[in-house]
């Protein structure tokens, strides 16, 4: 996380989180109000047995294990339109080839997701591939980048390169940070 950011909220347990949250009395009266089914409860359960033992999927056992970090890199206004700077950050513990192999994968179905029919552009910052893919009316773009064994999404090229930059340790980390 950029010394820079705003802010940032950080997970080092996803499936502990999972566990406590779908444990809340909130989540057993909401949930079904919502049509939320058991999904998330058996994820968090299934995640924690995968870490565990080692059984699952690579994708599986790559976020098991990972730790996440959402950063609040800035916040645009225009008019009436609020729009964050945001940045995901997966380490992922796992390898390089592993993380470019779940990337390849998973980022493609997350940006048809998010803008139905995207394309896909590539670019590069301080020797990293960045993959881009942008809705085809308008400005919204999803970018993305995997260094060793971490996995950077982001909604802004600014953020996702400032996260670039910590990560290969040319500027300071919030961490860093005693404030």
């Amino acid at each position: 996380v950029p010394e820079t950011a705003l802010g940032s909220v950080e997970v080092n347990d996803l499936p502990g989180l999972l566990d406590e949250f779908t444990g809340t009395e909130a989540w057993k009266e909401l949930a079904p109000i919502y049509g939320v089914t058991n999904g998330v409860q058996y994820a968090g359960w299934a995640s924690r047995l995968g870490r565990w033992t080692g059984i699952g999927t690579k994708e599986t056992l790559l976020l098991a294990r990972g730790q996440f970090a959402v950063v609040v890199k800035g916040i645009e206004v225009a008019g009436d339109e609020v729009r964050p700077r945001l940045a995901l950050v997966i380490e992922t513990h796992g390898s390089a080839a592993s993380v470019n192999a779940l990337i390849a994968e998973r980022l493609p179905q997350l940006a048809t997701r998010v803008y139905k029919q995207p394309i896909q552009e590539s670019s590069e910052y301080s020797g990293v591939p960045i993959t881009i893919y942008r809705a085809p009316q308008g400005d919204r773009r999803l970018l993305s980048a995997g260094i060793g064994s971490t996995w950077i999404i982001a909604n802004d090229a600014e953020t996702l390169q400032s996260c670039i930059d910590v990560r290969q340790g040319r500027v300071a980390s919030i961490a860093k940070n005693n404030f």
